[in-house]
């Protein structure tokens, strides 16, 4: 027994010629309906890029400024910070100089000269108050101009 073909059993409702422009309406229904879609992304795109170039050139100039004032503000930060470390190096050196002197054997004896420096200043007051430091400086004046 033969095989039938496939055809033999189906009946054609339309013509190819009618399949083909059913199917090309129905693709350019769906390509019509993509396209707007497309063309609304399109515009979508179109206007995001329009306003990032707007924030960017609203922006720009301000960036540029900011650089060039944190450039000279790092800079002046550095000049202080190493001022300052200087600075700091030549204090704890004082501090240092000063406690050596404090705790060495020097400090008794400077602290001795001055309390003989202060009670010979004490005196030099006293004899003020009560007129003998005038006496003998006009006694030194006299010999001096004879």
């Amino acid at each position: 027994m033969q095989q039938p073909q496939v055809f033999e059993f189906t009946e054609r409702i339309r013509t190819d010629d009618e399949m083909h422009a059913t199917i090309g309406a129905r693709i350019v229904k769906e390509v019509a309906k993509h396209k707007s879609r497309d063309e609304e992304i399109a515009e979508g795109v179109r206007e995001a890029r329009a306003y990032l170039e707007s924030c960017m050139i609203t922006i720009r100039k301000e960036w540029f400024d900011w650089q060039a004032t944190a450039d000279g503000s790092v800079r002046e930060l550095r000049q202080f910070r190493m001022a300052l470390t200087s600075e700091s190096k030549q204090i704890a050196e004082a501090c240092k100089d000063v406690r050596g002197f404090l705790m060495s054997d020097a400090h008794a004896e400077e602290m001795r000269r001055l309390q003989e420096f202060v009670a010979l200043c004490e005196r030099l007051r006293d004899l003020k108050n009560d007129g003998t430091l005038g006496y003998v400086v006009d006694a030194i004046l006299k010999i001096e101009c004879k």
